[in-house]
């Protein structure tokens, strides 16, 4: 009886502790599964940004584009100094 009991026993503290192990391993995977998602979601923001830059990036090659054209319209002697002032605006940005 003493080694039926033992057994018995030994069994129940296997059980335990194997749901022990497998209650850790849901969370183990629980956080995972939420880094992963976080991760994805660091990148999707990430692309955003990209894309958002890429779209001002673009209007603002376009507005430049406007002023250069209309550099050769101006009166001769206004020509250089708006070139000048245009060339620092950019230089400055950067």
């Amino acid at each position: 009886d003493k080694d039926k009991q033992k057994i018995k026993d030994l069994q129940e503290e296997i059980k335990k502790k194997s749901d022990e192990l497998e209650s850790a391993l849901s969370k183990i995977k629980e956080t995972s599964d939420k880094a992963m998602e976080l991760g994805k979601q660091i990148e999707l923001n990430a692309d955003k940004k990209m894309v958002e830059f890429k779209i001002k990036f673009e209007a603002l090659q376009v507005q430049i584009n406007d002023v250069l054209s209309l550099l050769p319209t101006l009166p001769k002697d206004k020509i250089e100094g708006c070139r000048n002032a245009l060339k620092k605006v950019v230089e400055g940005l950067c």
